[in-house]
């Protein structure tokens, strides 16, 4: 693997882990600060597995949408 993909793919996997844990300090906050009231839905958004699918699939699309952005066009 070329040197530049494996910075690509550290930068990816930096900006992963930066989106994932901003998502679950914002619903922390959230639930902490009494605007999520009903405690079913506290449950179901302070679970890891909801907090790192939002997050990827915010970062997902953020990285097509720069990808379609700049991808040279023919």
């Amino acid at each position: 693997m070329s040197s530049t993909k494996a910075k690509l793919l550290i930068v990816f996997a930096f900006l992963g882990f930066f989106a994932g844990s901003l998502t679950y300090f914002a619903i922390n906050w959230l639930i902490v600060n009494n605007f999520i009231q009903i405690p079913v839905l506290r449950e179901f958004l302070v679970s890891p597995l909801m907090i790192a699918g939002l997050a990827g699939s915010l970062l997902s699309v953020a990285v097509i949408t720069a990808f379609a952005m700049f991808a040279q066009r023919e």
